[in-house]
């Protein structure tokens, strides 16, 4: 079951940190976490193993702009986009200094093996990208109808059908000072 809701205007004042969620799942969106019109800060968690049969396998973001900072998502699937986190309609979801490794977005289309946003904008600091796989776009990040900023960044060894690394679908992906290294999508015939 979800572990976690916060879904009642929380502000930044609402701080969540220091713990591991293990095994959260869920049949509906955010495996572990939900996180709805709301702008709470999440800090150094440990999300690992949980699963959605829809969008976000970790956490799913709709509205509002939570801050996550030294979060790791690890091995976490979502049968839908955002194998870690799917993100929909924020103002300005921000990651900082955080993990995602080994995580999956499965079936078609699913987008984002690490995270999706759609019709948001994120931002992504110092984080860390290693062996997400995405069946659809963006094996470690997805951006559909969506602004994003990645900044001092390492994508390695992620995989999609479309942009190992990175997808942006009439989106517009500002990168600077990160590494992208042998991360895979299938040639062009």
């Amino acid at each position: 079951d979800r572990v976690l809701a916060i879904a009642h205007g929380e502000d930044q004042n609402l701080v969540i940190e220091g713990f591991t969620i293990q095994n959260g799942r869920s049949t509906q969106r955010g495996g572990a976490v939900l996180i709805a019109n709301a702008s709470p800060v999440l800090r150094n968690l440990v999300l690992v193993d949980c699963g959605s049969v829809d969008q976000g396998g970790a956490v799913y973001v709709e509205g509002g702009s939570p801050l996550f900072h030294g979060v790791t998502f690890s091995n976490c699937d979502a049968y839908a986009s955002g194998g870690a986190v799917a993100i929909s309609g924020s103002t300005g979801t921000v990651f900082q200094s955080c993990t995602f490794a080994g995580n999956r977005a499965l079936g078609l289309p699913s987008n984002g093996g690490a995270v999706a946003l759609r019709q948001a904008r994120g931002g992504f600091i110092g984080c860390f990208f290693h062996n997400n796989l995405a069946d659809g776009a963006g094996g470690a990040l997805a951006l559909n109808a969506s602004s994003g900023t990645v900044t001092r960044c390492s994508f390695a060894s992620n995989q999609a059908a479309a942009g190992g690394a990175l997808s942006a679908t009439q989106s517009s992906a500002n990168v600077a000072a990160s590494i992208v290294w042998n991360n895979a999508s299938p040639p062009l015939q």
